[in-house]
């Protein structure tokens, strides 16, 4: 490999991580109820109350539509 793409690699890769660092911890009172669980201020969990279920339904769905169309498409091109 030539030292120039992997020395442009680097660069692309190690660069643009220094400046998506993370923010600092918050405040007091912020993210925490003060006994350890992790809900925001009035008791809401931390995301809000996101249904993680119905997006689950949703991505297996379109997994296994994927997955039946390249069987398909596989099978049609032995044919």
């Amino acid at each position: 490999m030539n030292i120039k793409k992997i020395a442009l690699f680097l660069i692309l890769m190690i660069i643009p991580a220094v400046f998506v660092l993370a923010e600092g911890p918050g405040g007091p009172g912020s993210g925490s109820n003060g006994n350890g669980s992790p809900t925001g201020n009035g008791g809401i969990p931390v995301g809000g109350n996101a249904p993680v279920g119905s997006g689950m339904v949703f991505m297996l769905l379109y997994a296994g539509a994927y997955g039946a169309k390249k069987v398909y498409s596989i099978r049609k091109k032995k044919d």
